[in-house]
């Protein structure tokens, strides 16, 4: 089985479930640009359809 941590560059709610804007709070995020580096790590970069806020998110395939 295999699983995505996104770990997001501005921290939300700890409690929070999911990816939304630190901005508005809206979870309607659309990804513009992807980039892989070598250590398997994923960097995308979204922005918010409410309110255009960018934000970058790191992820990691973790399991097999």
């Amino acid at each position: 089985m295999i699983a995505v941590v996104v770990e997001v560059s501005k921290h939300d709610d700890a409690g929070s479930i999911g990816i939304s804007c630190p901005r508005c709070g809206c979870a309607d995020l659309r990804v513009y640009y992807t980039r892989r580096k070598a250590n398997g790590v994923i960097m995308r970069s979204r922005e918010c359809r409410h309110c255009g806020r960018r934000i970058v998110t790191k992820e990691r395939m973790i399991g097999q």
